[in-house]
């Protein structure tokens, strides 16, 4: 029986990746065993009103009451352009509206996402309906293997994920729970008619900002890997995203929207070759004590695949035999956010400790692909490789409009390296020297007053073995 995969996304950047991701996966027909469920704040997503008829209303037969009839099934007003939602392809049954999180609210602090008894703002009654809903998804699973979890860990919807996560995987015990967070700032300017859900305006001090920002990526991360196999940071903020990330896509770094297109085509590209295969695969190669991996993603590829491959098998046996560190060919097209606090050389010392590589796409005339395969020298312990020759289908929605309605080849890349564990431990180091009038926000709704170094000291602890 083919497994199931069970989509979980919290916040509104996590549900726009989704949404891109899930459109991706309908064109190139990949959702028969797809589960989705979106946390959002209560009146954020958009629904249609069918306005009733001049006719129907003269009619005493058809008396509405003054009812206001919610219509999915026409024009997509306002659903599509904002890439939050779209219902043609999802319904009432993919959305868990959030009482206590409503669209004007800031969102912006972690530990308000976690229930009421762990001092936070989630009543019980909330997240018990929560539970219900989550519940009502895992008793239609007859083989339920893999939870993917979309998360805005800049907000509050980290706490929330915190607590539907540890329900989850006391009820499905055996799955595979990968963990994308996304840092997209909150409060969200919902103001802005273009819905592109940038940072409001009236926020302007920035050291609060990347104080309130860090506390809350750290929170995210540090509870986040307790529940999860495997935990991918992806960049969105214009604070951790540079220029420089995918120089050669024309797309606007400050739209929500089109980022999560990236991260979505990164997403697709990097997961669909373990769709057919058993879900403990996903983890084969990676060290259970470096779960935080690093996605990168290099598309679409137009060049011989065959030099990347010996670029990195170069650079693999000098690691090994003469401890040269090469700059990575992916470090321009990597997701890991940027912390701009680190070492400016860490893309040149990034020593990489397992890769997995994908390569999807026929990549018309390099034919010598599967060769450069069957003759790459660095052991599957170090570096697996997979192949898939369909190319992947980008649709006439798909943001990038230069990308629309095109087929395209591409290589991912999910690797543990020294990158993801200087990530953490200079995470871990703002935390701790973080501005302390930002410090009652968060201890007044549950955060221990010790936290910053507490926090500090987990990231540590899930730096070192990267470090080594």
């Amino acid at each position: 029986m083919e497994e199931e995969t069970l989509r979980l996304q919290f916040g509104s950047a996590a549900t726009t990746i989704g949404t891109q991701w899930l459109t991706l996966q309908q064109s190139n027909r990949n959702v028969e065993r797809l589960h989705v469920l979106a946390f959002e704040a209560k009146g954020r997503v958009k629904r249609q009103i069918r306005v009733t008829s001049k006719q129907e209303d003269q009619n005493p037969i058809t008396w509405g009451g003054n009812v206001e009839v919610y219509d999915q099934s026409g024009i997509d007003l306002g659903s599509n352009h904002d890439g939050l939602w779209n219902w043609k392809v999802l319904n009432e049954q993919n959305l868990v509206e959030v009482d206590e999180f409503r669209p004007y609210l800031p969102l912006h602090n972690f530990y308000e996402g976690r229930a009421i008894c762990n001092g936070g703002s989630i009543s019980l009654l909330s997240l018990e309906k929560a539970e219900d809903r989550v519940r009502t998804v895992l008793e239609t699973c007859d083989q339920l293997k893999v939870v993917q979890n979309l998360v805005d860990m800049d907000s509050s919807w980290g706490g929330l994920a915190y607590e539907i996560m540890t329900y989850v995987i006391d009820e499905c015990p055996r799955a595979v729970v990968m963990t994308i967070g996304n840092d997209w700032s909150y409060p969200l300017n919902v103001y802005d008619d273009s819905a592109e859900y940038c940072i409001a305006s009236s926020i302007r001090d920035r050291t609060k900002n990347e104080a309130r920002m860090n506390i809350n990526v750290a929170s995210s991360i540090s509870l986040l890997s307790e529940v999860s196999h495997l935990l991918v940071p992806v960049a969105m903020s214009s604070k951790t995203l540079l220029n420089t990330t995918f120089p050669h896509l024309e797309f606007n770094k400050t739209s929500c929207v089109d980022v999560s297109s990236i991260i979505a085509t990164a997403l697709e590209l990097a997961l669909s070759g373990f769709q057919d295969r058993p879900a403990y695969e996903l983890l084969k190669g990676f060290n259970p004590h470096m779960k935080v991996v690093e996605l990168a993603a290099l598309f679409p590829y137009n060049m011989d695949p065959t030099s990347l491959l010996q670029c990195i098998g170069d650079s693999v046996t000098n690691e090994v035999r003469s401890n040269i560190l090469q700059q990575d060919p992916f470090c321009n097209y990597s997701l890991l956010p940027t912390i701009q606090h680190a070492t400016s050389d860490q893309n040149l010392l990034n020593k990489s400790f397992y890769r997995h590589l994908y390569f999807r796409g026929s990549f018309h005339g390099h034919l010598s692909l599967q060769s450069a395969f069957d003759s790459f020298p660095v052991s599957s312990r170090d570096v697996t490789l997979q192949w898939s020759s369909s190319s992947l289908f980008l649709p006439t929605s798909y943001r990038l409009s230069t990308l629309q309605n095109s087929l395209i080849d591409g290589i991912t890349q999910l690797s543990s390296n020294r990158k993801v564990g200087k990530y953490l431990s200079t995470l871990g180091h703002l935390v701790a020297t973080s501005n302390k009038r930002m410090l009652h926000e968060f201890t007044r709704v549950g955060m221990s007053p010790d936290a910053p170094e507490e926090l500090k000291s987990h990231l540590a602890t899930l730096s070192d073995p990267y470090l080594i």
